[in-house]
């Protein structure tokens, strides 16, 4: 979908529209968000944060579809925001579990997930059985394999970038001035660097858990960690066990994510397109 609102928009809907709740899971309180649509649309959308530790917020523009007539929840997960702390904080399981407490709330409900939101996406479908779909917005489905085609990629675009970005250098511009510039284009190309991130900053990351990210992840983005939660997970030999819909979803310049979707294209046997 296309978010048609300002940044400003989509947070003032999301304060004004949104209402508060709080459901139980494990012994901790998990945070939600509300948005009832305008329509009889009997789905409920439930957005699933990036990171791993980002907050509910970070999936603000998906709420603006209650005005399409969808109901939208949006969660914080364990140990982030306003959720309280769980006893078994880095484990997958952990995670499934609690996305199955939530969902156990609402009819008819579709999963949306972004990057560490798809991959717990994934791992939901190929486990659970009770959702009318998913949306996976740049997902991966084996993080070795995916972190090596990242770079690569990444490093593609480095180099279009320099090649033509140089040519079009004044040549009296500083080389430092000249390196920032490439940086800055690769970044955006990349999804880093634009202005909603430096726009939400504040709103968004003020709740991001990175003890959780570094915990599950590492400390970088084109990590992960050895020995981290993620560093060898997979779905790979069991995309097979997914029953519901699922919409993968990726833009050609993502880090992560576009490969995967040809992979999963080719390894699955159910009726399957790539666009």
């Amino acid at each position: 979908y296309s978010c048609t609102m300002d940044h400003n928009q989509i947070i003032e809907h999301y304060r004004g529209e949104g209402v508060s709740k709080n459901i139980s899971f494990e012994g901790t309180n998990l945070s939600l968000r509300e948005f009832e649509g305008s329509s009889d649309e009997d789905v409920t959308l439930i957005g699933v944060a990036g990171g791993p530790g980002g907050p509910k917020q970070h999936m603000a523009p998906l709420s603006t579809l209650s005005k399409d007539g969808y109901d939208v929840v949006l969660y914080d997960q364990h140990n982030v925001g306003k959720s309280g702390d769980h006893a078994n904080p880095y484990s997958m399981e952990t995670f499934v579990d609690e996305l199955e407490q939530v969902v156990s709330n609402y009819e008819t409900p579709v999963v949306v997930g972004h990057s560490w939101g798809a991959i717990l996406a994934l791992e939901y479908v190929t486990k659970k059985d009770d959702l009318s779909g998913a949306v996976t917005v740049a997902p991966l489905f084996d993080t070795n394999d995916s972190i090596q085609i990242a770079r690569t990629r990444r490093a593609e675009i480095i180099d279009r970038k320099e090649a033509d970005l140089l040519s079009k250098l004044e040549t009296d511009e500083p080389e430092s001035f000249a390196m920032e510039r490439i940086n800055n284009e690769v970044d955006s190309v990349l999804g880093f660097n634009t202005e909603a991130p430096r726009f939400l900053e504040r709103w968004v990351f003020d709740e991001f858990n990175e003890d959780m990210y570094e915990q599950m992840w590492g400390d970088s983005e084109y990590g992960p960690t050895k020995n981290c939660e993620l560093s060898d997970w997979s779905v790979k030999s069991s995309l097979d066990d997914i029953e519901c819909p699922v919409l993968m979803v990726t833009g050609i310049d993502d880090g992560f994510g576009y490969h995967d979707l040809f992979y999963a294209r080719n390894r699955m046997s159910c009726d399957s397109t790539v666009d």
